[in-house]
């Protein structure tokens, strides 16, 4: 059986210290943590899959824990101070596996958080939306059920009339195949639409990101594999989720797409038009016309996984490349700077980056003994990418 669990971005629970700029961590016992916030239990929660600064300058995250709650894994919500010290934890989901995607902030001042799982519904696996005010507190809980597929949501964004978009995937228990999926939700969490996308290619398409344009449509990117190898796919739907244009075999895999000032829109994932590959950046115009593609050598990073436009007009984007990477280009994608964190001996990713209001940066992802063990960590930079804590 296709495991949609690839996918899968994780998170803990346990607090710990910040990082020393001169510190290497070992692999014994928990020293390859150093002193970085890490969170996690006895178990192996496995990453942070989305942060964002809250109006009190402090911090929320989404992902994984198979040390908490009530099933094997569940969904962790997270909200730390300032300093990165958590201040409540909540887990969300069954007794079985559940996840969480995905969390954005919502106009009202609360949060939108995107998953999947079975350990409500006891079935395959089925997509969910959660509302939580600015507190924390659930306002309502939506499960999508797939029946004979199994379903999970990889990215939530609200729409300007309120509602919801989420971007993930459907595996089809029937015929095995996996098709890219989006939802349409009213401001509730109660389904307007939903749209599979199947394009006749061959292969397994996944959805990872998904962004409002602004004719109303949507812009999902992801990725179609095929045996052992994969490619790039870009779905230009209408208001209603049906599919005006598809382009797939991009020489990259696309896996996060975010607006830019001028209305057009960025995106990074990695590029394989180098002899081995490395973190791509693309800037495209209001009309999607491409308008520069960068690919980077291993040596700036190997796959990016999120990306934002920065206050200077420049782009940040966090990933992996011997371990969590964060890069900063100028306004036309070329890189300024770019810098390992976490530790030296320490593998891991950074799967989610925003600008604080300070200027910094704020990451969250994964750290790794390099083995099975792994904690959910949290990582805050200056301005110049110099690692705080």
């Amino acid at each position: 059986m296709k495991k949609l669990l690839l996918i899968l971005l994780c998170l803990p629970l346990l607090f710990s210290t910040c990082k020393k700029e001169d510190e290497e961590p070992t692999n014994t016992g928990d020293n390859w943590k150093g002193n970085n916030v890490t969170f996690g239990g006895e178990g192996s929660d496995v990453s942070g899959s989305s942060v964002q600064q809250t109006i009190d300058g402090g911090y929320i995250i989404i992902g994984v824990t198979n040390s908490f709650g009530a099933g094997g894994r569940d969904a962790y919500l997270i909200k730390t101070d300032g300093n990165g010290t958590e201040q409540w934890t909540k887990t969300f989901g069954g007794v079985n596996n559940d996840w969480g995607s995905s969390i954005q902030k919502t106009t009202d001042g609360g949060y939108i958080i995107c998953g999947g799982g079975n350990g409500i519904s006891n079935t395959n696996g089925d997509m969910y939306l959660i509302k939580i005010d600015g507190n924390g507190e659930e306002q309502w809980e939506k499960w999508f059920f797939s029946g004979n597929m199994t379903g999970y949501g990889r990215s939530v964004k609200q729409t300007t009339d309120g509602g919801y978009i989420i971007v993930g995937s459907h595996w089809d228990a029937i015929d095995e195949d996996v098709y890219a999926k989006l939802w349409k939700t009213d401001e509730n969490g109660f389904p307007e639409w939903s749209q599979l996308y199947i394009t006749g290619n061959g292969g397994n398409h996944h959805g990872y990101d998904v962004l409002q344009r602004t004719d109303g449509g949507y812009i999902i990117v992801g990725t179609r594999w095929t045996g052992t190898q994969s490619s790039g796919i870009r779905i230009i739907v209408d208001e209603n989720g049906i599919q005006q244009s598809f382009q797939s075999g991009l020489g990259s895999t696309p896996n996060c797409i975010e607006p830019t000032a001028d209305g057009g829109y960025i995106i990074t994932g990695v590029s394989y038009f180098t002899a081995t590959y490395g973190m791509m950046l693309q800037k495209r115009d209001v009309n999607g016309q491409n308008l520069w593609y960068k690919s980077f050598p291993e040596s700036v990073g190997y796959e990016g996984y999120s990306v934002q436009q920065t206050t200077d007009g420049g782009y940040i984007i966090t990933g992996r490349g011997e371990g969590i990477r964060l890069v900063k280009t100028d306004g036309n994608g070329e890189v300024l700077w770019s810098k390992r964190l976490g530790g030296t001996n320490v593998h891991g990713e950074g799967r989610s980056v925003q600008q604080t209001t300070d200027g910094g940066y704020i990451i969250t992802g994964y750290i790794s003994d390099g083995s099975f063990k792994t904690s959910g960590v949290l990582i805050k930079t200056d301005e110049n990418g110099t690692q705080q804590w």
